[in-house]
């Protein structure tokens, strides 16, 4: 069962908001102000000195972290709640730097001659290799 069933079955009757899953809500289903969540976030933010970022913007970091701890792209989008994967993949996943210089490490990793060999051998003497 999904976590917001559990929550409208904790409160039962006490709950207002119809069928609607609101992310942000008072605790009964109602919608909370739009500007609600993003003015917690700033104080949140300043009582703690943390970085000012916007919610939005948290997002697009933790997409970003995960890829860079190599987390796959369905989990992102999953913890993200993106229905489309796209959204995820080419919008709120950056390739930092640090991304990039593994990517290279990666590439300089391979040994050209020993890749070219089993290339041919695989090709040529159709025989298979570990």
């Amino acid at each position: 069962m999904n976590g917001k069933k559990i929550k409208r079955r904790n409160v039962r009757d006490l709950w207002i908001g119809a069928e609607h899953s609101y992310v942000f809500h008072g605790g009964f289903g109602t919608p909370l102000c739009f500007t609600y969540s993003s003015e917690w976030w700033q104080r949140f933010t300043e009582r703690h000195n943390l970085k000012r970022i916007s919610l939005h913007g948290l997002g697009h970091t933790t997409a970003t972290i995960l890829f860079e701890k190599q987390t796959d792209m369905k989990t992102i989008q999953e913890r993200l709640r993106h229905a489309n994967f796209a959204t995820t993949a080419n919008i709120f996943t950056h390739v930092t730097q640090k991304i990039s210089h593994e990517a290279a490490n990666k590439f300089d990793g391979l040994n050209s001659s020993q890749t070219r060999e089993k290339l041919f051998v695989h090709k040529y003497l159709n025989t298979t290799f570990v």
